[in-house]
């Protein structure tokens, strides 16, 4: 009797988006003069099958740089 170790690849989550889970998206998003956040990249799609978002988005705010004082230091500049 011989016995065959076959590979096995258990997949956890929803097998629409599995190929998706694990990965890192890095977006682009700009701070506007009241404080608002706005996107410069679109955000990656939520999966057809389950509706969840299965990357991990690390979103970078560049800071609002112009028009009045932004930034108050609190003392006398």
């Amino acid at each position: 009797m011989c016995l065959t170790r076959l590979p096995i690849r258990i997949v956890h989550g929803c097998f629409g988006c599995q190929d998706r889970r694990g990965r890192v998206v890095t977006v682009e998003s700009q701070r506007q003069a009241d404080d608002s956040i706005t996107p410069l990249q679109p955000l990656p799609p939520d999966c057809s099958v389950c509706g969840e978002r299965p990357e991990f988005v690390l979103e970078i705010v560049r800071p609002f740089i112009g028009g009045k004082a932004a930034w108050s230091h609190g003392g006398n500049a």
